[in-house]
């Protein structure tokens, strides 16, 4: 972000949060759009296939849970960026996304 508060002359000690600095940019963070799509295509290919892929993104592990916190794992950020619930997961590989 430093660069487009240098382009629209933005002091650094001038609080404006990042939100505010790239609608004054009239631009969007492209490159974590691009990430999430790319992780979407990523797990719908494994998705697809039943396998040990499929077992370990899903959890369907034998034996028993971990201790401690539960761990943030790939699906659990892609349903926040979908903005789904944990039982529309399975939806990731059924067809082939449009993007």
């Amino acid at each position: 972000m430093w660069f487009f508060r240098r382009m629209l002359r933005i002091s650094w000690t001038a609080k404006m949060s990042n939100i505010e600095i790239l609608r004054g940019a009239e631009t969007e963070r492209s490159l974590i759009n691009i990430r999430h799509r790319r992780e979407l295509k990523f797990v719908g290919n494994g998705m697809r296939r039943e396998g040990l892929e499929y077992s370990i993104t899903t959890r369907m592990l034998e034996g028993k849970r971990w201790r401690g916190r539960q761990t943030y794992t790939l699906l659990d950020g892609l349903t926040l960026w979908v903005q789904t619930d944990k039982s529309h997961r399975h939806k990731f590989g059924d067809k082939k996304p449009n993007f």
